[in-house]
């Protein structure tokens, strides 16, 4: 699962890792999977302020086997920036 900020205040990687899940299929096979998201999924480090920070925003969220291969993705706002503590 990857994560990306639409209109970044700061230099951000196009798509950053935030979650997965190793599955093992046979052939022919399907299974659902959940990949949750943390408090930390839509963070960067702000090194000026010591903290994890969400600016607040559009996101989207893409899911797939490889960063090449996304064929599922969402856009998701955050309505407000918020900080995480470094210990979570």
């Amino acid at each position: 699962m990857y994560v990306s900020e639409n209109d970044p205040k700061v230099p951000r990687p196009p798509k950053e890792l935030k979650g997965f899940s190793r599955v093992e299929l046979a052939a022919g096979e399907t299974k659902h999977v959940s990949v949750p998201l943390n408090s930390r999924a839509f963070t960067y480090y702000d090194v000026a302020g010591k903290r994890w920070h969400a600016d607040a925003g559009k996101y989207t969220v893409e899911v797939g086997d490889s960063s090449e291969n996304v064929p599922l993705k969402s856009d998701i706002t955050l309505s407000t920036a918020y900080d995480v503590a470094n210990d979570q």
